[in-house]
């Protein structure tokens, strides 16, 4: 019994200790993939961000809006409801020149 509960305390303890690392993580360091061309593309086509609720759900149209990560299965609808190419819809985002890991 004791053997368990500490496994389980090291456990908890690595667990919080992970958790407490990914929120300090300065996301500058890191590349990132952004959907802003997405909203343009929308504006062009006269359409608007609730028009892709027709292939998309909700809280994967807020993961889009706040430029978290997406499956690709989505982009892949996204591109066959839009009539466009990833690239038309996504860019790469380079981390800050001179901040963090190079």
């Amino acid at each position: 019994m004791y053997l368990v509960l500490l496994a389980l305390t090291n456990l908890y303890k690595n667990v919080t200790i992970y958790i407490e690392y990914f929120n300090f993580i300065d996301w500058r360091f890191y590349d990132v993939i952004k959907y802003n061309k997405l909203f343009s593309v929308l504006a062009l086509k006269g359409m608007k961000k609730t028009d892709l609720l027709a292939v998309i759900t909700s809280p994967t149209l807020a993961k889009l809006s706040k430029g978290a990560v997406i499956q690709t299965e989505i982009i892949d609808r996204l591109c066959e409801f839009l009539s466009c190419q990833p690239g038309d819809i996504m860019e790469w985002i380079p981390k800050e020149k001179g901040v963090g890991i190079n």
